[in-house]
């Protein structure tokens, strides 16, 4: 018989790094980045528009993080729901 289903463990594990990992990883990344750009040795107006056009950007990019890894968790977890579900009858 093969094997039909979903490794629930597995989907666990996934679901439980996204949440507790991938997350902080990627806001520690834009925050270096952040780092670096703001540290740049730079004076004038284009320097705060960039660095202003940047932080706003940084923002929706860590909000739109925030909304598709949430909804891949939700989703996994419902998924996980259902084999669990599945499996038992």
């Amino acid at each position: 018989m093969a094997f039909e289903g979903m490794d629930v463990d597995a989907a666990r594990q996934v679901a439980g790094y996204i949440q507790n990992t991938a997350l902080q990883d990627l806001t520690n990344a834009l925050n270096q980045i952040d780092t670096q750009i703001t540290g740049i040795q730079w004076t004038g107006t284009d320097q705060s528009t960039f660095v202003s056009n940047w932080q706003s950007s940084k923002g929706q990019l860590m909000s739109q993080i925030q909304t598709v890894l949430g909804d891949t968790v939700t989703a996994l977890n419902n998924e996980i729901s259902q084999q669990d579900s599945a499996s038992a009858t």
